[in-house]
């Protein structure tokens, strides 16, 4: 492919053509002493009669192209040197002013990716930790269910198996707790292999399922059967890290649930997209993002509720933006609900360490 048009004011010419066109490919200034006679212009914009275009060169490159422009015939001639040479130094002017606005780019990048770094390396430190206590808390739990069940005096009293069974379900919401912070503590270089997004998503619904009636919401899949495994031919396999992509199933399964009133549903779909990408999608019809939150919700330690810890959403992100290059589409309407689509791109090869 060749180089890409330029763009002028009021029109768009192709590498190498108009005046322009011709700076940009050779890299010299060009002077049109009248724009309506000078078979090398394409464009005789209003107003103007004659000009200099001169190439901007950063690195070896040509960013673009600087024209200064009059309203008067033959204002600008080849033969004036001191007017070609004011060009070239205000056009070397503005690639220096380019490169410093690069550099002054790269440094905040650099430094918002180490602040980013180090708040995730925070939370995944807490998240460590609070995992840890859950599971011990929860072992002292089930052990105590266990032994209850078997009383007689609990099986007989029906207050008592009340009791019991709430006990069960406080469990149940601890160990999907525990669940989602295990995987926000686990935040490393992806494993790539060759996948199949229905198997992937499928094996990780059955566990999530289990939490959502604890909580009276219904889980309800569509699977495009396009993504399934195929028995003859590839199919449509993904470049991915199964873990990780399960790890993003999890975090917004389980904000649907929590934004979704009881028996409501929350719908799963995948979905095999055009130019190269799939998708899955979670929707749910609860509460709804409200507008004010929308810029934040992918902030670091930013949370609306009252137990949330605030990562993970930033921890979704940049598993599905950096560890995989795909990104997230978010749509919501406060009091109807929200949908967050996760698109992947339809990588090639059999295996891969990293992004």
């Amino acid at each position: 492919m060749g180089p890409p048009p330029l763009q002028t004011l009021g029109s768009t010419v192709e590498f190498g053509q108009g005046s322009c066109g011709l700076a940009a490919s050779n890299r010299e200034s060009v002077v049109v002493t009248n724009l309506e006679t000078d078979p090398r212009c394409v464009d005789a914009r209003h107003g103007t009669r004659s000009e200099i275009c001169t190439p901007v060169v950063l690195n070896g490159k040509c960013l673009g192209v600087l024209q200064i422009a009059s309203d008067k015939k033959g204002h600008f001639e080849p033969e004036r040197a001191d007017q070609i040479e004011a060009a070239a130094c205000l056009a070397r002017l503005v690639a220096m002013a380019i490169e410093r606005a690069k550099l002054i780019q790269d440094r905040e990048l650099l430094s918002r990716s180490a602040a980013r770094s180090t708040q995730l390396l925070i939370a995944s430190s807490v998240a460590s930790g609070l995992a840890h206590e859950l599971k011990n808390g929860l072992l002292a739990i089930s052990t105590l269910a266990q032994r209850l069940e078997v009383v007689p005096a609990i099986k007989s009293n029906r207050a008592n198996v009340v009791r019991l069974n709430d006990i069960k379900a406080e469990s149940n919401k601890l160990a999907a707790m525990a669940i989602r912070l295990m995987d926000l503590s686990r935040v490393g270089e992806p494993a790539k292999t060759e996948i199949y997004l229905n198997e992937v998503i499928a094996d990780r619904v059955v566990l999530l399922t289990d939490f959502a009636q604890t909580q009276d919401i219904e889980l309800v899949t569509h699977l495009d059967p396009r993504l399934d495994r195929r028995t003859r031919g590839r199919g449509n396999p993904v470049m991915a890290d199964a873990y990780q992509i399960q790890q993003v199933l999890t975090s917004l399964v389980m904000n649907a649930i929590d934004a979704s009133h009881r028996r409501q549903s929350v719908q799963i779909e995948t979905r095999l997209k055009d130019s190269g990408w799939v998708s899955f999608v979670v929707r749910d019809f609860g509460t709804g993002i409200a507008p004010k939150d929308k810029q934040k919700m992918f902030d670091m330690f930013f949370t609306t509720k009252v137990d949330g810890f605030g990562i993970g959403l930033p921890v979704v992100k940049i598993l599905v933006e950096e560890n995989h290059g795909g990104r997230i589409e978010v749509s919501s309407r406060s009091g109807k609900g929200s949908m967050f689509e996760v698109l992947l791109p339809r990588g090639t090869g059999r295996r891969s360490r990293g992004a």
